[in-house]
């Protein structure tokens, strides 16, 4: 090949050259369309590129779907699983729950997730309650009356009523003085006259005490 370039100094400028020609005869990059080294650029794509894209398309496409499909279907079946068993766990007689309501369950599941969380929250209050009341001891009021009060058999503890401490007792007597001597003797003992009631037509005595702790 000839540059026009004298023979002795072709010598100095031989690196220069294999770098021109490296870059003049330089090989065409990968023509991903084919898939081959391409001998020179290309225009158009051609018809045996577009086959070559639409083939390739199709299979990425065919792998999505059936990704897709695979993943519906892994998800259906752990959904009909968790569904059996949550329906299993709704049929537990503590949770009080009908056949109507559990047959709602799929329609409208959010009504019986309130349901249950409705119920959950009285439960604990009313596990509160009890432990609170293991505390009280509602018959020790009833009892230290007795220790005050003279044993009568012609007045009679009728009813006694212990609520949110809060004790209620009703005397019933024969005998009208016996009846107004335990009236007096309660009120002795320092109960308030708004918490004690004597009713004399019926022989009655009306006592309420609060019993909680100030």
């Amino acid at each position: 090949m000839k540059y026009g370039i004298e023979k002795d100094n072709k010598i100095t400028y031989s690196l220069p050259f294999l770098m021109i020609d490296a870059q003049a005869n330089k090989p065409a990059l990968p023509n991903f369309l084919v898939g081959i080294f391409s001998s020179e650029p290309e225009d158009r794509v051609s018809m045996y590129n577009i086959a070559f894209l639409a083939t390739r398309s199709f299979i990425l496409l065919l792998v999505v779907l059936l990704t897709f499909f695979l993943e519906q279907f892994t998800f259906k079946k752990e959904e009909k699983r968790i569904d059996k068993k949550l329906i299993s766990m709704l049929k537990t007689p503590a949770l009080n729950i009908n056949a109507t309501q559990r047959r709602a369950y799929k329609r409208n599941p959010g009504a019986i997730l309130k349901l249950i969380q409705k119920r959950n929250k009285q439960t604990e209050a009313d596990i509160k309650e009890l432990k609170s009341l293991t505390t009280i001891d509602p018959v020790g009021p009833l009892a230290e009356i007795s220790q005050v009060v003279d044993i009568n058999p012609d007045v009679d503890l009728i009813k006694y009523i212990y609520e949110d401490g809060m004790a209620k007792a009703l005397f019933k007597g024969r005998d009208a003085k016996l009846v107004r001597k335990l009236y007096t003797n309660l009120k002795a003992l320092g109960v308030d006259e708004s918490n004690i009631k004597l009713n004399p037509k019926k022989n009655e005595i009306n006592l309420r005490f609060n019993t909680k702790d100030d």
